[in-house]
C-alpha cells in the first residue's frame, strides 16, 4: 500500500470516527433528555416534539413517541452497518440489524410525515415542511432500494444505497451540528434572524443537511482515483472532521448539556 493510500485511509478513518463520536453524543442527548429526563418529568421534554402528548390524540401520540424512541436506535444501528468486523465475523447480526435499521427508518419517516402534515407540527414554515418531507421521501426510497438489492444479493448496489440511506437518515443530527457550527463561528451569524429564527442560511441548510452529504458521496464515487484527487479528498475529509467536531462541541455546550441540566 502506498503512502498516499495510507494517508487516504487515515483521513477517512478520522472523518468516520468524528461522525461516530458526534452521533453517539447525539444518542446520549436523546436518551438522557427525552427518555430518562422526559419520563421523570412526566414527559415534559416531549412537548418540544410536535406539541408533545395530547389527550385523545392516540395516533399523534404514537407518532411522537415512536419518532423519539426510534431516533436513538436508528443512529446506533446506522453506525453498526459500517462495521467491517460485524459484517465479516457476525454476518447474521449484520443482516438482522440491517433489517431492523430499515424498518425503524421507515417508521421514523412515516411518523415524521404524519406529524408534519396531519398533526401540523411546527417545522419552520412551509420551506421547513417541504425540506423535512423531501428528506422523509429520500429515506423511504433509499431504504427500499437498499433492502431490494440486499435480497437480490447485489451487494455493491446494496452498500451504495446503505451509504445514501445513512446520510439522509442522519439529517436531524447533521442539521444541528451544522447550525451550531455556524452559531459558534460567527458572533452575529449571517443569514439568520435570531429574533424570529429564520433566514436564508436556515432555508439552505434545511435542504443542505442531507443533500450535500449525498452529493459528496456521488462525487467521491467518480473522482477518488489518481494522486491529485486523493489529496483533495484527504483535505476534504480532514476539514469535514473539523466541521463535525467543532459543531458537536458547540451544540453540546450551547444546547444539549444546558437542556439536560435544566430538568
Amino acid at each position: 500500500m502506498t503512502i498516499e493510500n495510507k494517508t487516504g485511509l487515515g483521513s477517512k478513518s478520522i472523518f468516520l470516527g468524528s461522525v461516530a463520536i458526534s452521533q453517539l453524543l447525539f444518542v446520549f442527548y436523546i436518551v438522557k433528555y427525552f427518555l430518562i429526563k422526559g419520563t421523570q418529568s412526566e414527559y415534559l421534554t416531549w412537548s418540544k416534539v410536535a406539541g408533545g402528548l395530547i389527550a385523545g390524540d392516540t395516533l399523534g401520540n404514537l407518532a411522537v413517541g415512536s419518532h423519539i424512541v426510534t431516533a436513538s436506535l436508528i443512529t446506533v444501528l446506522g453506525l453498526l452497518q459500517f462495521s467491517e468486523q460485524i459484517r465479516s465475523k457476525l454476518s447474521g447480526l449484520h443482516r438482522w440489524s440491517g433489517r431492523l435499521y430499515i424498518c425503524l427508518v421507515l417508521l421514523g419517516s412515516l411518523s415524521g410525515l404524519y406529524m408534519i402534515w396531519i398533526r401540523g407540527a411546527d417545522a419552520a414554515g412551509l420551506m421547513g415542511q417541504m425540506s423535512a418531507s423531501l428528506n422523509a421521501v429520500f429515506v423511504i426510497v433509499a431504504a427500499v432500494l437498499a433492502y431490494k438489492h440486499a435480497k437480490a444479493k447485489q451487494f455493491v448496489h446494496h452498500k451504495l444505497w446503505v451509504i445514501r440511506l445513512f446520510w439522509v437518515a442522519s439529517a436531524v443530527w447533521l442539521f444541528r451540528v451544522g447550525l451550531y457550527f455556524w452559531l459558534f463561528i460567527f458572533e452575529i451569524p449571517p443569514g439568520i434572524d435570531m429574533d424570529i429564527f429564520t433566514g436564508p442560511f436556515l432555508m439552505i441548510w434545511n435542504f443542505g443537511c442531507y443533500l450535500i452529504p449525498v452529493l459528496f458521496v456521488e462525487i467521491y464515487r467518480y473522482t477518488n482515483n489518481g494522486m491529485l484527487s486523493r489529496k483533495v479528498w484527504n483535505t476534504t475529509f480532514i476539514l469535514s472532521s473539523l466541521f463535525i467536531l467543532i459543531g458537536t462541541y458547540a451544540v453540546m455546550k450551547l444546547a444539549w448539556l444546558p437542556r439536560i441540566n435544566s430538568i
